[in-house]
């Protein structure tokens, strides 16, 4: 009995040590596919012409936080 207790702990163990790779395989691949449309929409964002140098100087530092 004690045995199967400790197989299955064990079973469970490789179980959760899977998820946690799947689930880092998958924020990898969205930081790495997000990471082109995050640059561009800086890149626009910082293009765009703003009467008012405040609002041009808080994008421009809300930006480097991306």
């Amino acid at each position: 009995m004690k045995k199967d207790q400790e197989n299955q702990k064990i079973l469970i163990e490789e179980e959760h040590k899977s998820t946690q790779k799947k689930i880092e395989q998958v924020n990898k691949l969205l930081e790495e596919r997000s990471k082109e449309a995050l640059e561009l929409a800086k890149k626009e964002l910082l293009e765009e012409e703003f009467e008012s140098k405040e609002i041009k100087d808080a994008l421009t530092y809300y930006s480097q936080s991306w």
